[in-house]
């Protein structure tokens, strides 16, 4: 039977120890604190029976808040324990050596927990995400982690804590599907991936499924230092025009080497290159091809169409149609790779939600490790094998739609969007079908009826059935894995592409003060106005205010706070001073910054 979920956090300083458990469905908060000496072997007793209860909640637990439980539960004094906290904060100790160090058990079986830190996108402090969240309150340490608190700093520290508890909260219904997931898979593979990243679940999902099938244990290749090696492109990657034959040939030709740590680093050769084909100007990186447009704006017309293509599952088809596995892990690996891939296919066919996304996160999670030193799938030769391909794939797919009579508008990393004449269009889609037999990808089609772009990772796509699709600062959607900036201008620009609606009115209209903020992560800390206001600062501009947020450590400017208020805490209702103006004015440059008429332009002066 599933415990319920309880959320724990810790407080540790000199002369004074807290540790805190919430059930999240409920505000009571069961609450241990020591000042001196270790806790009484009763109150650790009741501790226990309070952990086994729950199915335990953290952010970071794994490396600070459970083994400094664990070292509290077997009788460390305060001291021991503020050493110990030192030792991880200051001084990186990880888990396994802290148990070496400390004689604690990290996992006893008795306790069920779950760290949410891996689960969130990228990496963020549990500030940054509760920011990002638009959680009512965001809080820094209040005092000095060196300093022994007084009764009063304690109860000051106390609600700090209670606040953190109610973050946690936040971000596990912000990731609630996530862990869902997660539970499933754990059933599934009979492997606990319930604190572990997309990427983290790959790699423990493969491994698990290549020993099933090899002789040998899967270990990791073992020193990350690598000879140079070269790429061979597959045969079919063929070019006519004179400037990609070259680049082929530079390609061919080119040394990638692997620095110290494990990383591939891109040739000068390629990174320096710019290939024109048609109109277009694109670069090749370890990431993936990029086209070069900036601020242009382009629009379907009874003459012409947009037509947007996305290649399916580009990486993982690569791989396998190119029959490439890590040399450490041999062949096994596409068998088992392979396998994976062929079950994803059919359980997205038959509709089934969760073996198809935990497929899926298996699938496209694999390839990341393939740069990693640290992973079993470790593979650099692999890494670029792969992403070589499939930028000359799309190069040879933007080449020829340009002999066929198209123009390519934009293409980013796995897609291309082409204008072209509608009498042409047939020709086209057919230009696409040869690509798709000499390269055995498949690619999937969507119209636009306009395409505003500032440039290839910032634009605004309208399809034909009247949806939009966005990317980077003009999606206004909610993320962890960004911080928001004034999200209400995104929305009033994509209702002026979209409806011609006016942005003022939008703006204006707005009764959500969330969609007002801005989010900044500032190293070492920010001030406002003499007072400190924390290392992740949320705030929106106003009508009363022309001071501006500036760093801690050196006072310069935190770029474009001049005129904001900062905004800790979350209230209902519209701030009295918001400067409206200020937000239109934003609004209207990211519409002007895509090529698109504004109403500045199309208003005589």
């Amino acid at each position: 039977m599933t415990r319920p979920l309880g959320v724990l956090d810790i407080e540790c300083f000199h002369g004074w120890f807290y540790v805190a458990v919430r059930d999240i469905t409920k505000s009571r908060v069961h609450s241990f604190e020591m000042s001196e000496g270790a806790m009484p072997e009763a109150l650790r007793a009741k501790l226990w029976a309070i952990l086994k209860r729950y199915r335990i909640l953290t952010f970071n637990g794994t490396g600070y808040d459970i083994p400094q439980l664990m070292y509290m539960l077997n009788g460390a004094t305060v001291e021991q324990l503020k050493f110990a906290s030192d030792r991880i904060i200051n001084g990186g100790l990880k888990p396994w050596l802290y148990a070496a160090e400390f004689g604690v058990i990290l996992q006893p079986v008795m306790l069920d927990h779950v760290d949410l830190m891996p689960v969130a996108p990228l990496t963020g402090s549990l500030k940054l995400y509760a920011a990002r969240m638009h959680s009512g309150s965001i809080q820094d340490l209040p005092i000095d982690p060196k300093a022994r608190p007084t009764t009063t700093e304690q109860d000051t520290l106390r609600v700090y804590c209670h606040n953190d508890l109610q973050s946690t909260i936040d971000l596990y219904r912000a990731l609630e599907g996530h862990c869902a997931l997660r539970d499933a898979m754990s059933l599934q593979y009979g492997i606990d991936l319930r604190s572990k990243s997309d990427a983290q679940i790959a790699e423990a999902v493969l491994t698990s499924e290549l020993n099933k099938v090899r002789k040998t244990p899967v270990r990791q290749p073992g020193d990350v230092s690598q000879r140079p090696f070269r790429y061979t492109p597959p045969t079919w990657v063929t070019f006519q025009g004179e400037c990609v034959r070259v680049l082929l040939t530079t390609i061919r030709n080119a040394e990638f080497e692997v620095s110290d740590k494990g990383r591939v680093l891109l040739p000068p050769a390629i990174a320096l290159q710019k290939i024109a084909i048609g109109t277009g100007v694109y670069r090749l990186g370890i990431g993936g091809l990029h086209s070069s447009e900036v601020s242009t704006s382009h629009q379907a017309s009874a003459e012409e169409t947009l037509l947007d293509f996305d290649v399916t599952s580009y990486y993982p088809s690569i791989i396998l149609n190119e029959g490439l596995y890590p040399r450490h892990l041999g062949t096994e690996f596409l068998t088992v790779y392979r396998g994976i891939v062929a079950r994803r296919l059919a359980a997205k066919m038959a509709k089934q939600t969760v073996e198809n996304e935990s497929l899926k996160i298996t699938i496209n999670g694999s390839f990341g490790k393939f740069g990693s030193p640290y992973s079993v799938l470790y593979a650099p030769d692999l890494l670029i094998h792969v992403t070589l391909t499939g930028q000359l794939a799309l190069l040879m797919l933007i080449e020829s739609l340009e002999l066929a009579g198209a123009t390519v508008v934009s293409a980013n990393t796995d897609g291309v969007t082409v204008r072209c004449r509608r009498e042409r269009a047939a020709i086209v889609h057919a230009t696409t079908r040869v690509w798709e037999q000499a390269t055995g990808f498949t690619l999937e089609s969507k119209i636009y009826t306009a395409l505003h772009s500032r440039d290839v990772n910032n634009y605004v796509a309208i399809l034909d059935d009247g949806s939009v699709k966005t990317k980077g600062a003009y999606s206004p959607s909610q993320s962890l894995a960004k911080n928001p900036v004034m999200p209400i201008c995104a929305h009033a620009a994509m209702a002026y592409l979209q409806f011609d609606a006016d942005i003022e009115t939008t703006i204006r209209g707005c009764t959500d003060v969330r969609q007002f903020l801005t989010v900044r992560q500032v190293t070492g800390g920010a001030v406002w106005r003499g007072q400190r206001v924390g290392k992740v600062v949320r705030w929106y501009y106003g009508t009363d205010s022309t001071d501006a947020i500036h760093y801690v450590v050196n006072g310069h400017l935190v770029p474009k706070s001049v005129g904001a208020i900062p905004c800790t805490v979350i209230y209902e209702g519209i701030p009295h001073d918001v400067d409206y103006a200020y937000y239109v004015r934003e609004a209207t440059e990211m519409v002007a910054e895509l090529g698109v008429a504004t109403p500045w332009s199309k208003t005589p002066l």
